[in-house]
């Protein structure tokens, strides 16, 4: 607060919940000949990198799906974790588009004093979202020529991904809201001595993280179905 000269200053307090925020393991393996290691590396190199790849698909499916439910992450999309954006056609004008409900919770965050940065989509949804038209014909974001990355909606930057559920969406402040623990960063490593790999001359290389993920704040996140319900029927 604003103080005079000589006056006590004002005190804040933080009132917090404890929460549990278990530690998961992510990973998976794959099996290789030593030859192709040793031969090709290559192709070596390639399986590496596809084992990284995938670890990070399976991350982000639990940070926006994981049901919390042990060994998996409670994301963001988890029951409890976000507000239900609750717009239907009783409280907005017959004309409001589903571009309008995701500005709307936009403001919702921006209202609990926070500020909403991103947009978890669809792939499928935002393109539906990029066709759309104005009474002209024009395309109301952006030229067909400008690419999806630098298309952001009301300012917010888009995150599109296939394992957020088509027909679902989520605004967020992502930095406000939940952070990422990192226990332990991808590792790849590689096994010879692997149930039967000595006998078959096999190599098991092994993709593998540790995280934990809290969310701080669940005014942070709005959202959930991608339509405005209907007007409640009248009396």
């Amino acid at each position: 607060a604003e103080q005079t000269e000589g006056s006590s200053k004002g005190e804040s307090k933080a009132e917090l919940e404890e929460k549990d925020a278990p530690v998961r393991t992510i990973a998976h393996f794959i099996k290789i000949t030593k030859q192709l290691a040793e031969d090709a590396p290559a192709l070596a190199a390639y399986i590496n990198t596809r084992m990284t790849y995938l670890l990070d698909r399976r991350i982000e499916a639990q940070l926006l799906n994981g049901n919390g439910t042990s060994p998996n992450l409670s994301g963001i999309f988890a029951t409890g974790n976000y507000v239900a954006h609750g717009v239907s056609y009783d409280d907005v004008p017959e004309n409001f588009t589903i571009l309008d409900l995701i500005r709307r919770c936009a403001t919702k965050i921006n209202t609990a004093g926070y500020r909403a940065n991103t947009l978890f989509i669809n792939p499928m949804d935002f393109d539906t979202l990029r066709g759309m038209k104005d009474s002209q014909g024009q395309y109301l974001m952006g030229s067909p020529m400008q690419d999806n990355a630098s298309v952001r909606p009301w300012g917010l930057d888009v995150c599109e991904s296939a394992n957020v559920t088509e027909g679902k969406f989520m605004v967020a402040d992502t930095v406000m809201g939940a952070t990422i623990y990192d226990r332990q960063d991808i590792t790849l490593e590689m096994f010879e001595q692997d149930s039967d790999n000595v006998q078959k001359n096999l190599v098991t290389i092994r993709a593998e993280c540790r995280m934990a993920f809290a969310i701080e704040s669940v005014n942070c996140f709005v959202g959930g179905d991608l339509e405005i319900a209907a007007k409640s029927p009248t009396a």
